[in-house]
């Protein structure tokens, strides 16, 4: 893996700063034990229990455990790039 690239069952992952991730490889995860999981179900739920996530993606293929990488709803000013809340 090439450095400041995260792996992840998703597509097109750029280096920073920049990130594109436009779609899934996979629509299941096996993690190192060999449970498959379904991510779409786990990243819904977290999204309609937290009205502040904006995107969530699960991560954890052929890792001993699940992760999560959210995002935040934010509003920001056009004229400055700077978050306003």
């Amino acid at each position: 893996m090439d450095v400041g690239v995260q792996q992840s069952s998703r597509i097109n992952v750029s280096p920073p700063p920049c990130h594109a991730l436009p779609g899934r490889i996979k629509e299941l995860l096996i993690t190192a034990g060999g449970e498959n999981v379904a991510p779409v179900p786990i990243e819904e739920a977290i999204k309609s229990e937290l009205p502040c996530i904006s995107n969530v993606i699960l991560i954890g293929d052929k890792r001993k455990f699940l992760s999560c990488f959210l995002t935040f709803k934010t509003e920001v000013d056009r004229a400055t790039d700077v978050p306003t809340r």
